[in-house]
């Protein structure tokens, strides 16, 4: 069994097993035995099951329900090394929950020594927060801290499972790829439409401020680092988010809530993950044609819509799940997908990767480091880095952001103006 398969089975083993057992002397010493020859096979147990297991009551998720989607029979999909932290990450076969390694102590010691007893309280008080929805946090049985896995780092120590926000894109895609298929497969009338494939595709970003000094970008205009290392660095949305006004007042106020935790926490380098989806118009016909000339429409078929491009949405629509882990509250939400004002995209957001903190020895050294560097002053005053800023300075400049994403679009009014 490979390295994946490996971790994903600890990661399995300890959602769906929870039972506490006693443990004789002699099995206690095999057990140590067997941890100083760990490189993969790390046992793992659930951090604060108390604390996660009233989060998971509070968004409706049942027990039985959620230990299902870790099926062992059914491996976990491993999704390769994504970010700059060089953490690995799984997700169910069902898609709905997410399993994020946290391996660099001053990270996931935060997380449970500073911020998990605040994120449980604000999480229950505000039903509605972009917060990202993290239902377990998995930590290393104290024994095995001392397996060559885990002191060579092939083994995480820690992993946190959390609401997956591409739930549904497989299964969506392959619908609207479908649906195209049959646009592009259909008679000479309907034949000379251009369809590209981007416009069904599902759309990612991690969003950061990016007017801070990154030095894989800023040193030497970015020549010292590879393609590799700076594709990791924040993405760039250079487009805008669609609301109505009353969807970005409620988009801002919930952010601004929900930063002000992270800024008291003393947080910094958090980020925006932002999914963009289209909203089906890629099989459409040309209702502006003349009709007199045309065959009729191959694809209509009154007993099962669906498969009539006249109404696509029916075909290529994300899904808007009702059930764990999306609800409550009831959707639309900025979980299950808010639709733009124009119509034409459905958007998913919540704030991700909220565990570096400025008071961690780590964040303390690269302050440093930087204040050296720009006293210097070889490459001019870059100011600070995103992780090397005050959490309300940083706060400030996300807020900002995001803001700086937002067109407000009134439908209401325009109908009125026409």
């Amino acid at each position: 069994m490979g390295r994946k398969q490996k971790l994903g089975r600890s990661i399995t083993s300890a959602v769906v097993d929870t039972t506490k057992r006693k443990r004789s002397l002699l099995r206690r010493v095999l057990r140590l035995l067997k941890a100083l020859f760990t490189l993969y096979s790390v046992q793992l147990h659930q951090h604060r099951q108390d604390i996660f297991s009233n989060l998971r009551h509070k968004w409706y998720i049942d027990d039985d329900t959620y230990r299902s989607s870790f099926d062992p029979h059914d491996a976990l999909r491993k999704k390769g090394h994504m970010g700059y932290s060089g953490s690995t990450f799984f997700t169910t076969s069902d898609e709905r929950y997410l399993i994020k390694s946290v391996p660099r102590h001053f990270e996931n010691s935060f997380f449970k020594e500073d911020l998990l007893q605040p994120y449980e309280e604000y999480m229950i008080s505000h039903v509605s927060s972009l917060l990202v929805r993290i239902t377990d946090f998995l930590a290393a049985d104290d024994v095995y801290k001392i397996s060559p896995g885990i002191l060579l780092g092939l083994a995480p120590s820690h992993h946190i499972i959390m609401e997956n926000l591409l739930f549904g894109r497989d299964e969506s895609e392959a619908k609207a790829k479908e649906a195209l298929e049959r646009y592009r497969n259909g008679s000479s009338a309907y034949a000379s439409e251009t369809v590209k494939e981007e416009q069904w595709k599902w759309e990612t970003w991690d969003l950061k401020p990016t007017t801070y000094f990154f030095p894989e970008r800023d040193i030497a205009s970015g020549k010292l680092a590879s393609e590799a290392t700076k594709s990791r660095l924040a993405d760039e949305f250079n487009d805008k988010l669609v609301l109505t006004a009353e969807q970005a007042k409620t988009f801002m106020n919930q952010l601004r809530q929900d930063t002000d935790l992270l800024r008291e926490a003393n947080a910094v380098d958090y980020s925006l993950f932002l999914v963009r989806i289209p909203k089906s118009k890629v099989v459409g016909i040309d209702q502006t044609k003349s009709q007199q000339d045309e065959p009729q429409n191959p694809f209509t078929d009154d007993a099962h819509p669906e498969n009539d491009v006249s109404n696509p949405i029916a075909d290529t629509t994300a899904p808007e799940p009702t059930t764990h882990p999306f609800a409550p509250p009831t959707p639309p939400t900025w979980r299950t997908g808010i639709e733009s004002a124009d119509g034409n995209y459905v958007y998913r957001a919540v704030i991700l990767d909220f565990f570096w903190a400025k008071h961690k020895v780590r964040a303390k050294l690269m302050t440093a480091l930087v204040n050296i560097w720009n006293k210097i002053n070889l490459g001019g005053d870059k100011g600070p880095m995103s992780i090397t800023t005050s959490s309300s300075e940083y706060q400030g400049r996300f807020l900002g952001m995001c803001e700086g994403f937002i067109e407000v679009e009134d439908v209401g009014e325009e109908a009125d103006d026409s």
